[in-house]
């Protein structure tokens, strides 16, 4: 990232976690994770009792708290989710972010933000990022791994992430009144196990 990207997200407070992180965290895993289980839960929990905030991913952070903030008593909630969201926005476009999971999980998470009833252009918008990159991952398809190269936790995460899309994708489309964006006879990736889904 160029200095002058780095400067203006630093200016912007992408980089300053609010006060209230640790309960956004805990609301997160207590309401947004049962049903929507987009992360890695244990080894989220794992580097958060580790390293605290600082080890975790900036962007997928910002995400979580755009959607567990519904649940924690702030200040004039819709302005402090509406920053969330900003910065959120402002890290997905300017960071350069590698990891095309945390992009897909992001995205999701982002998509369940819009400021009114109207407008539901934003939630389109954002899981058509997620499918679009969940996609070209090849997380709709059955992964195979003959010599064992892909960690079982990390087919688990795939898995939860590609049907964390698919269960978007029904959400906003009864709740939209359009069709289903997700082909999903061309999709062959296994359920989830309730064990995958911690």
């Amino acid at each position: 990232m160029d200095a002058e990207d780095l400067e203006y997200l630093k200016s912007k407070g992408c980089f300053s976690l609010p006060s209230e992180s640790g309960d956004l965290v805990k609301a997160y895993f207590q309401f947004v994770h049962p049903s929507f289980p987009v992360i890695d839960g244990p080894s989220f929990l794992r580097d958060y009792t580790a390293g605290g905030l600082e080890s975790i991913n900036l962007l997928l952070l910002w995400s979580m708290f755009s959607a567990s903030a519904s649940y924690v008593a702030l200040p004039d909630r819709r302005v402090v989710k509406e920053s969330y969201v900003y910065k959120a926005k402002l890290l997905f476009d300017l960071s350069q972010e590698n990891d095309k999971i945390v992009l897909v999980q992001s995205a999701l998470l982002l998509s369940f933000w819009f400021a009114d009833t109207e407008d539901v252009k934003q939630s389109w918008y954002w899981t058509s990022i997620a499918f679009g990159i969940a996609q070209t991952l090849g997380l709709h398809r059955e992964f195979k791994s003959s010599n064992g190269q892909i960690p079982s936790q990390q087919q688990r995460l795939w898995r939860n992430v590609w049907w964390c899309c698919m269960i978007r994708d029904v959400w906003l489309a009864f709740g939209m009144g359009r069709p289903l964006r997700i082909n999903t006879p061309g999709c062959n990736c296994h359920e989830p196990l309730d064990s995958d889904c911690l």
